[in-house]
């Protein structure tokens, strides 16, 4: 988690698999992207997975800010998925990219 003050600003959440490791979510506060938050949170995370499995996150296909924040980490596509089911009925179509080794 990150904070300015009593602020959180962004947070992040990992999942330490059998077979590989995901990088569920990293979210920053609008007002506080572009500061290297974000960075910094995937750094951190990053460092707690075990780098001799894969490590992969999954994108909405649309939010191209974000396909571009993984790839500048180092990840690449390998897979579109299905996509998620929301409430109100519709898919959200991902790609999956896996952390360049």
């Amino acid at each position: 988690m990150a904070k300015e003050g009593d602020k959180i600003a962004g947070f992040c959440q990992i999942v330490k698999g059998k077979e590989y490791n995901e990088l569920k979510i990293i979210y920053v506060l609008p007002e506080y992207q572009g500061k290297g938050i974000g960075k910094m949170l995937a750094s951190k995370a990053l460092s707690l997975l075990d780098p001799r499995k894969d490590i992969i996150v999954e994108v909405v296909e649309y939010n191209k800010n974000a396909i571009g924040f993984y790839e500048r980490l180092g990840f690449i596509e390998f897979e579109k998925g299905k996509g998620h089911e929301v409430p109100n009925g519709k898919i959200m179509p991902i790609i999956k990219m896996k952390l360049k080794k």
